[in-house]
Order: structure tokens, then C-alpha cells, then sequence
């Protein structure tokens, strides 16, 4: 999204208020085609370590950028796995789905089992960061912003590591005072901190 990324550069360097608004919309109008443009890529294993860093960037500060990312995200996922297992469905978007186009046609016949797997480990291999990207912005949401959200962290976590995706979830329980800091089970409840610590003394 180079021609993007020259509108908001172009936004900050115009003195007229009104032209830098302009430049502005610009830039946002063209990230939001980035599902478009997410429909099978031939760039994907090459590119998308880079394009991770400004996913991420906007994941953090730009929220019109939201619901965008997250449906680009699956959309990678989705098609690169349905090539692998020559069906389709699996961690389908609820929000989103793969159109059949004569575009689209020839742009699947240019995808193999090898350049899907390639593209699986390009994804694979940045997921920790958008992971947690994604979750942080998960529990900073209103649960109407949640859903799609939860179709895009489904999607990554369901080519991660295991590791990846163990870090993640005890990461979360914690945030959500569920386990203390050394993996045990907190009580859920009224309990006490008295009756907490004599719990775990006799652990």
C-alpha cells in the first residue's frame, strides 16, 4: 500500500488544514481496499513480514483500521488453508466471505500446495506479534467490536505454534486476574487473600 502511505506522508506537509484532510481521507479510503487486495496476493511469503509492521502500528493507534485488518487477516489464512486441505470453511470470517469472481478464478489457479505452505509460514512466523496485537485491542473493545476480533485471532492462533498460543492464553487469564503470576489458578469468588494464601500453602 505504498500510494497510501505517500498520501498521509503528503497530509503532514501541506500547510492548508483542508487539503491535509483531504490527503488524509485519501490514505484511509486505500487502506480500507486492503481486504481487496489481501484476496490472494502473489507477494504474500515475500511481503508480509513488512506489511505486519503497519498492521500492527495501526492495530495500536488508528481504529477506523479495525475491522479492516481483521478481516485481511483471515482472509490470508483462510484461502492459503482451504488450498492446503482443497476444501473450504475452515475458520471461515462470519463477517466475510470469499467471492467467486473470474479474477479471483485465475488468481486461485496461480496458488499451488507449495506456495500455500509458503504462505502459511510467512503468516505463522509474525503471528506471535499480531496475536497479541489483536488480543490486547480484544479486551480494550466493546463487545460489539469483539466479534470479528475473535474470527481473526481464531484464525492466527489456528497456524501457530502451540507455544505461541499457550503464551497467549496464560497471558489473558492473567489480565484477567483468573491465574497469578506463576501459572496457578486464582479462587473465583468472595474468598479472602487469608483464605487464598492458606489454600496454596497447603498445595
Amino acid at each position: 500500500m505504498p500510494l497510501a502511505e505517500s498520501f498521509k506522508r503528503a497530509s503532514h506537509k501541506v500547510k492548508k488544514s483542508v487539503i491535509g484532510e483531504d490527503l488524509q481521507a485519501h490514505a484511509h479510503g486505500l487502506w480500507g481496499l486492503l481486504p481487496v487486495f489481501c484476496r490472494y496476493p502473489t507477494d504474500t511469503r515475500q511481503s508480509f513480514g513488512s506489511l505486519t509492521k503497519h498492521l500492527i502500528s495501526f492495530l495500536k493507534k488508528n481504529s477506523f483500521m479495525h475491522e479492516s485488518i481483521a478481516i485481511s487477516l483471515q482472509e490470508l489464512v483462510n484461502q492459503n488453508r482451504s488450498i492446503l486441505r482443497s476444501s473450504e470453511g475452515d475458520c471461515e470470517s462470519n463477517t466475510y466471505a470469499i467471492k467467486d469472481s473470474m479474477i479471483q478464478s485465475s488468481s486461485v489457479a496461480s496458488y499451488s500446495k507449495k506456495t500455500a505452505t509458503k504462505n502459511i509460514g510467512a503468516l505463522a512466523s509474525c503471528s506471535m506479534e499480531l496475536l497479541q496485537a489483536l488480543t490486547d485491542l480484544f479486551f480494550g473493545s466493546p463487545p460489539e467490536k469483539r466479534s470479528y476480533l475473535k474470527d481473526a485471532i481464531g484464525c492466527l492462533a489456528s497456524i501457530s505454534d502451540s507455544s505461541i498460543t499457550k503464551r497467549i492464553l496464560i497471558s489473558s487469564l492473567e489480565r484477567l486476574e483468573l491465574i497469578n503470576g506463576v501459572g496457578e489458578f486464582e479462587n473465583v469468588g468472595n474468598s479472602s487473600t487469608t483464605e487464598k494464601d492458606t489454600q496454596r500453602t497447603n498445595m
